[in-house]
């Protein structure tokens, strides 16, 4: 199973207060992902943090829609 690193755009939550004028610091965030590849969907990929291969099984997935995906690289 390969394994990949993503860089992409992820929602951000805060249930703080903001003043309105500092609003312009929030937003999306840029973040970095690395996983096997389980599954290149149409609208998104899907990674696993964990794969045991004697089960062929896989744990702690995540799916990254492809327009919040800024770059995609197969390492190890």
């Amino acid at each position: 199973m390969k394994i990949v690193k993503v860089k992409c755009l992820d929602m951000s939550y805060n249930t703080g207060s903001w003043e309105l004028g500092h609003l312009a610091d929030f937003g999306l965030v840029r973040i970095e992902m690395v996983g096997y590849l389980v599954e290149d969907k149409a609208d998104c990929i899907v990674i696993a943090k964990e794969y045991h291969e004697h089960e062929h099984s896989v744990r702690h997935l995540t799916a990254i829609p492809k327009v919040c995906i800024l770059s995609q690289e197969e390492v190890g």
